[in-house]
């Protein structure tokens, strides 16, 4: 969470929390889970440094996260308000290989920087992240920025822009002290809801949408928000769940998380307690949950936490969704390729979208149940090639598997040069036959000539 400028006076927050005390919603219902939940710190990832706002592949790959570790050239100390002291936040990530995850990696500048970036989301394809970092906001047209991994490396970051950049500029003009803490986005990548407000006070969640031209709206109030305190959404792998965390539907004291099925961006579902042992009377934030519903993550008092929750109350979990791993391929040389991937269904509708990494792997989510795909490869220099998968309509999760081979156009060229080859050969054998036949034809003539 960072702060975007100040200009509020104390008088002015303490008014807006007298006018918001007692304006709670209706408390949502609490969810039960039937067995037992069991919850571990994620040592592997923690430091004595504060982690939070963590993102996730739906396939549970790849975990992002914020940490105030510090201990790199930029870093630079702070003092929080209990008096503590903490570095300004970087994202770092994780790879789980074989159920462990690996050591946390800081990501480069010009991600990274001295001034502090926050709130991660990594793509399902794990390729690209969308962040936050007021460095140079209003030039970069962030505050929130997306970078990719090309060839293997981090290429600079891009702003989001728009309306995005639009709202936060306004803000400032106005002379009102904001802040953010939690951002996701959809994994079509057309959907942005953020958790904004007063650094010290309530916030709000607030949601844009790309176009057709990819252009996203101006940010506008989600009707979920609450007078509370509402804050870290995150939208699952089925891209209509979203978890957050509030303190403005009751529940077991101070922030709360909570569970919500959007059916539009101004039509939800009921919003449930997501129960005990996520929430405690302490503050409960940063849910994220893998796409088929099995492995849960939130932060508690700075800390990263694990929940299996395979035996989990199925009211908790993700709809029903496709998850989409493979491997682009060279068709003659099977070596891997680092390219563009995009699913449709028979009626030519984009389903998902992503890139391999440069190991040719790639991994997408598909919210399309009909089990009828499309899965198109294309890399530079080489020819675009599309295999289908049919399975049948799908009524629970599942995880499918697509080889994409593509054939170069150095490799096409010796096909092309090879055929061009052959049929010149057979070209002239058959005129060599030809003329063999005409030399028969005419020695036989002679030959009867000769007897009349």
């Amino acid at each position: 969470m960072k702060r975007l400028s100040s200009a509020c006076s104390l008088s002015l927050f303490l008014l807006l929390c007298v006018t918001f005390y007692g304006m709670a919603q209706k408390p949502a219902r609490i969810l039960s889970h039937p067995q037992h939940v069991r919850i571990e710190r994620l040592y592997r990832l923690n430091s004595p440094f504060r982690e939070t706002n963590p993102s996730i592949t739906p396939d549970g790959r790849y975990l992002y996260f914020m940490s105030t570790r510090g201990g790199k050239p930029w870093s630079e100390a702070r003092r929080r308000p209990d008096g503590s002291y903490e570095y300004d936040g970087d994202i770092y990530y994780s790879l789980k290989e074989n159920g462990t995850w690996s050591a946390p990696v800081c990501l480069p500048p010009p991600i990274n920087t001295w001034n502090g970036e926050d709130e991660p989301v990594v793509t399902p394809d794990g390729n690209s992240v969308y962040f936050q970092s007021w460095e140079g906001w209003e030039i970069k047209k962030g505050p929130y920025q997306m970078a990719q991994i090309i060839n293997g490396k981090w290429i600079n970051p891009v702003g989001l822009g728009d309306g995005i950049t639009k709202y936060f500029l306004d803000q400032a003009a106005m002379g009102r002290e904001l802040a953010t803490d939690g951002m996701t986005v959809s994994p079509d990548g057309n959907l942005f809801i953020v958790a904004t407000g007063p650094y010290y006070g309530n916030m709000d969640l607030y949601y844009s949408r790309r176009d057709a031209r990819g252009k996203w709206s101006y940010l506008r109030k989600l009707p979920i928000s609450t007078p509370g305190n509402d804050r870290h959404p995150f939208i699952a792998g089925d891209g209509k769940t979203l978890f957050f965390s509030s303190d403005g539907y009751g529940g077991f004291g101070g922030l709360d998380i909570f569970k919500v099925v959007m059916y539009s961006e101004e039509q939800f579902g009921e919003v449930v307690n997501i129960g005990s042992p996520f929430n405690t009377a302490g503050d409960d934030e940063c849910f994220i949950i893998t796409a088929d519903g099995t492995e849960a993550y939130f932060t508690r008092n700075g800390d990263l936490f694990y929940a299996n929750v395979e035996k989990a109350n199925p009211a908790l979990k993700p709809q029903p969704t496709v998850l989409l791993a493979g491997k682009l391929i060279d068709a003659h040389t099977q070596a891997a390729i680092e390219g563009s991937v995009v699913v449709t269904n028979a009626k030519g509708e984009v389903l998902a979208q992503g890139r391999s990494t440069n190991k040719g792997e790639f991994s997408l989510v598909i919210n399309d149940l009909s089990g009828s795909y499309f899965v198109k490869g294309t890399a530079t220099n080489y020819q675009p090639n599309s295999i289908r998968i049919e399975v049948g309509a799908i009524k629970s999760t599942v995880r499918l598997n697509a080889i994409v081979p593509l054939t170069s156009k150095a490799r096409l060229a010796q096909i092309e040069e090879e055929r061009r080859r052959i049929e010149e050969e057979e070209r002239l054998r058959i005129w060599k036959m030809y003329e063999e036949a005409q030399a028969a034809v005419t020695t036989g003539i002679m030959a009867l000539e000769r007897i009349n």
